[in-house]
Order: structure tokens, then sequence, then C-alpha cells
């Protein structure tokens, strides 16, 4: 059995920062895509030690690649314009049900017309999530980090959280299910291959990131007080749906981190239901808060694979 140490770049196997060279087993190796329909070249090793081919992945792009959903409005949209002015050469999608009908959307497209690209994906229509997948494949070849940011809490005269029993309603708890714990799922199932080969290159974090916006209500030991029936269990499955992926990844060893964060009461459409009840000082407006998030997402490492944590960095039990 031949041996070759491959250049970091070159490498199919995860491997912590400090590490520089991995031997791998010299046969014909195939990468097929068992998370998604998006199909990407395969690639063979053979026992000729070669320079890195350029056609491997023709239309990988040279600098990160950020995908924000639920961009409209709110941390979504923040988090969109951050990446934007913060990191020079990094493409961010801002994603919605209707971009058109985002003027923050709008604004910033016009502000950055290079690198923010606007595209319309429903979570819960797994078609939209596929041909956006296809979308990034095809124009850019790589994906460095998702914040799942598309959820819902109230919806006047449509959904509002339950305080009691008897207001519970299985549509309005299957529909928050759908949004807030399927639909980041179905996200990250489709663009799982283009997470694996951008790895966070050139973004200083430890591999690709995936956020899911998660809320301390979610939390067995935090819930004290009840009510919310239907948005806790949502956020709850959510926990338990991320840390099965963050598994899956470690096994596999693909470049794929996964971090769950808190954010805080931020003024949005979000809070309105209960911000009034919350303290000048705790009521947090949307850049303060996405300031401090990518604070946390930018500093994740193998080992916090998973975490779930609050705006503060403080972790928040299960």
């Amino acid at each position: 059995m031949a041996f070759l140490a491959l250049p970091k770049a070159l490498s199919l196997q995860w491997r912590r920062p400090e590490a520089q060279f991995m031997p791998l087993s010299i046969r014909p190796t195939s990468v097929r895509m068992p998370h998604s329909s998006l199909r990407i070249r395969a690639i063979s090793i053979f026992d000729e030690e070669e320079e890195e081919d350029p056609n491997l992945y023709p239309n990988k792009y040279s600098e990160p690649v950020s995908l924000v959903t639920g961009a409209s409005r709110g941390i979504g949209l923040e988090f969109t314009r951050q990446l934007l002015i913060k990191y020079p050469g990094t493409i961010v999608y801002g994603t919605a049900r209707n971009p058109d009908a985002s003027p923050g959307l709008q604004a910033l497209k016009r502000r950055h017309p290079h690198r923010c690209e606007l595209a319309t994906m429903d979570v819960t229509k797994e078609e939209t999530i596929e041909a956006l997948a296809k979308e990034v494949n095809d124009k850019y070849g790589r994906l460095d980090l998702i914040v799942h940011c598309a959820g819902e809490f109230i919806i006047p005269d449509e959904v509002i959280p339950e305080l009691y029993l008897e207001e519970f309603d299985p549509e309005v708890a299957m529909r928050l299910f759908e949004v807030n714990a399927v639909g980041p799922v179905l996200v990250t199932k489709h663009f799982w291959e283009l997470l694996k080969i951008g790895h966070g290159t050139h973004t200083g974090r430890a591999g690709a990131v995936v956020v899911m916006m998660g809320h301390k209500c979610s939390s067995m030991k935090d819930n004290t007080f009840g009510s919310w029936y239907s948005y806790r269990a949502s956020k709850t499955a959510l926990n338990m749906f991320t840390r099965n992926m963050a598994m899956e990844a470690e096994r596999q060893k693909d470049p794929i981190l996964f971090t769950i964060i808190h954010p805080g009461v931020v003024n949005t459409q979000h809070s309105k239901f209960f911000a009034h009840k919350v303290p000048n000082m705790k009521l947090f407006q949307p850049d303060y808060a996405v300031e401090r998030l990518l604070g946390i997402l930018n500093k994740v490492r193998p080992e916090d694979n998973s975490k779930f944590s609050s705006w503060d960095r403080q972790e928040v039990p299960w």
C-alpha cells in the first residue's frame, strides 16, 4: 500500500488547524452526495504526487460566500448588512420569501451591487431551496457560512403564543415546527456539499459554520414558567436537529461546525408581543445584537460544535 502526504489544501479529511499533513491511502476515490440531489464532479487520487488540480472545483470562488435566511427584516437583514460591510470581497446571499418586497434588502443591493445577491427562498418549500443551492454552486461553487434567521413566533390574527393549554392549536404547532425546526434542516441538507467545499477558507474560522438562531425558552432546565407551547417545542426540536447534524459532520470528518445562539431580546417585529416587559438595558437593537453574534460565530472551534450559548457567551443548558 502506497501513501502520499497531501498538502492541507488537497486533503479530503478534516483536521484540526495545527495539523499540516495527513497520509491518505492511494486508490481511486469518488465523492458522492447523500444529502442533496445537487451533483458536483467526482475526484480521484492516484499514485503520482501532483500539484493542486485547478479543474478540481472549476467554479470555486476565491473569496468566502455566506447565506442568510429570513433576511427581509430584523436580525436577518442586519446580519446581511454587517457581513457585507465588515467582510469586503465576501459574497452574501440575502434570502426571503419575497426579497423584492424588502426595502432594506433592496437598499443593500443598490449599495453592494456586485456582492449582495438577493434570492427567493421559502424554507418550507424544498424546491426553492434546491434551486438556490444549484445557483450558488453554478456561480460560486462554495459556501462558508449559513445564518438561519427565518422563523415564526407571532403573526397577527394567525399565530399567537399560547399562554394556556386550552389555546393550543395543532395547526399552529405544525406550522411553527415546519418553519422553525424543519426549515433549517432542509436548507442545511441541500447546501451541505457546498459547505464542505468552502470549509471556511479565508474566513479565519475553523471550518464552514452553520448558525441556528436559538432561544433560551427551548431549554428544559430554563423553563420555569411554561406557556408558549408550540414555539418552545419547535426551538427544542431545532436543538436536537442541530446536535444530530453536528455529530454527522464530526463522524464523517466534514469541515462543518454548528452553533446555536440565543440573541437576547432584540427590538424587532418578532419581539413586539413581550418587548414592553423587558427593561431598556435588556432590549437590544439589531445592530448591537448582530455585532455580538458575529463575535461568537467567528470563534467557533471543533470543541464547540453544537454548543448552545447566549449573546453574552454564557452556555445555555439543554
